[in-house]
């Protein structure tokens, strides 16, 4: 599925980009973000210029392709595993799972009182 550098195959990638144009029409028709249920503006351009340091940056309620099971994890970045969300939102949801390992604590270690 991906290439020598990490680059998704050019089949994938065609994939892709159909599945952003149909969940682009879905938005359309008035289907919400997936993760705050709000609706999401088309209109609002992907990156725009910050006027206090000049510098190029993604608007945050920008439209943006959210992946239910992460391509990290495994997941189909493309088809059904795909559903849209704000930019915002799909960045503050992240991969959950990878957190949630993160956050387990590790057992205690077991001491023998046999000395």
């Amino acid at each position: 599925m991906s290439g020598t550098n990490g680059r998704l195959d050019k089949s994938v990638r065609k994939l892709r980009m159909n599945t952003s144009k149909q969940l682009r029409s879905r938005v359309l028709a008035g289907e919400p973000c997936a993760l705050c249920g709000r609706p999401i503006d088309l209109s609002l351009p992907q990156f725009y210029v910050d006027p206090k340091d000049g510098k190029r940056k993604r608007a945050p309620w920008s439209f943006e392709v959210d992946e239910i099971e992460p391509f990290s994890q495994g997941g189909l970045p493309y088809g059904d595993n795909c559903q849209p969300a704000h930019r915002f939102c799909n960045q503050k949801a992240g991969d959950k799972r990878k957190r949630a390992k993160k956050r387990q604590m590790p057992q205690k270690p077991t001491t023998s009182r046999n000395w």
